[in-house]
């Protein structure tokens, strides 16, 4: 580009011009590569349907495999260059080929990424299939709603999930806002609840690391309570609802996780400041002879009620990991009141501070344990 701004004797209307013939003859050779790989694809597409002949399968792979029977019959008739559509069904058809059938995955993960980006860059999908998604959406709600235990879920199940998740947050949509779904958000909520079911390793990591940045791309906005603070707590919450974590061994260690409150207090964010308070106290020990000091609890507290004062921003821009954590962490304190009454005494104004910190039409329910037991008997 630079060789063709510098010669000399063309005017800026001649070198506008010649840029744009560059560019249109780039574009043309992208399509035409675009197109050699809709035939690589055909052709890949005819012999799976011929080796599954061969193995004497009951039915054609457009029944075997729902999500890839449009794509296809697209393709089988396309006779000319693809339109949008075309393309964003070309894409899903790599995606799916890539999902159902991986043997060739290095090629066919370059396209995918590939096409991913110049749909991305230069289409939206169209309201159609964002209610599609959407309706994704909610049947994985449904789902994920029930599971209590690890007894109700597998990672099949969690793969699936994820899935459609990453999804709905890697394409632009017409009509919709998917990082200010709260039906969206809560899928994500019971995602990174399940993976602290599982034992730590490189796959779960990964998974855990997707969650984490879907979290980080959501918006405050489509935050929604998820976790039971009416009802008598448990003795011990589940450690299904929360981050793996063992407990203080020190006081070394618990004047370390004073110090990193300390420091989030300084940077202004209640982001950063959330997620320290909520660090600190998922190590906090819940047996009786094993709790913290009242004294470390109360300071504790003063912390927590410094997010009063700290990164007002309105929810849109706060984003929906800190309103989780900050949920964690309200449901810990009760926990923490049920085994030490004495800490839910001095814990109002923090209760109180923690829940100004919710949009209005968000804010959990909350009932001291104390109440709560009272109203039961």
């Amino acid at each position: 580009m630079n060789a063709i701004l510098s010669r000399a004797g063309l005017s800026a209307d001649q070198q506008r011009a010649l840029c744009l013939d560059t560019i249109r003859d780039e574009v043309r050779h992208t399509r035409d590569k675009l197109e050699d790989a809709l035939v690589s694809l055909r052709c890949l597409e005819e012999v799976i349907r011929l080796a599954r002949g061969v193995h004497k399968s009951r039915m054609p792979l457009s029944v075997l495999v729902p999500d890839v029977q449009a794509p296809l019959v697209l393709v089988a008739t396309t006779t000319g260059k693809l339109d949008e559509a075309g393309l964003r069904d070309l894409h899903s058809l790599i995606g799916t080929l890539l999902e159902k059938h991986p043997g060739s995955t290095g090629s066919f993960r370059w396209w995918h990424t590939k096409l991913h980006r110049f749909i991305q860059e230069n289409y939206n999908v169209p309201s159609k299939s964002s209610l599609a998604v959407q309706a994704e959406v909610v049947s994985l709600l449904e789902e994920v709603q029930q599971w209590r235990s690890t007894q109700d879920f597998n990672v099949s199940m969690m793969d699936k999930t994820m899935s459609v998740v990453g999804r709905a947050l890697r394409d632009p949509f017409d009509a919709w806002k998917p990082r200010e779904d709260s039906r969206l958000a809560e899928v994500i909520g019971h995602l990174k609840m399940c993976i602290n079911s599982y034992r730590d390793s490189l796959v779960q990591r990964r998974r855990r690391g997707d969650i984490n940045a879907w979290l980080g791309q959501m918006s405050g906005c489509s935050f929604t309570p998820t976790l039971n603070m009416s009802s008598i707590p448990p003795a011990r919450p589940r450690e299904f609802f929360f981050s793996r974590s063992r407990n203080f061994k020190s006081l070394d260690e618990i004047n370390e996780g004073f110090k990193l409150i300390a420091e989030a207090r300084e940077e202004n964010s209640f982001g950063l400041l959330t997620t320290a308070l909520y660090s600190f106290l998922v190590k906090a020990p819940l047996t009786a002879h094993d709790l913290l000091p009242l004294h470390q609890l109360r300071v504790f507290n003063e912390n927590v009620e410094e997010l009063r004062r700290i990164g007002t921003e309105p929810a849109h821009s706060i984003q929906l990991q800190s309103y989780q954590e900050l949920e964690n962490i309200l449901c810990l304190m009760r926990a923490l009141m049920r085994k030490w009454p004495e800490y839910e005494e001095c814990s109002v104004e923090a209760v109180e501070a923690a829940l100004s910190r919710f949009p209005p039409s968000k804010r959990p329910a909350f009932v001291f344990p104390i109440s709560a037991m009272t109203a039961k008997s």
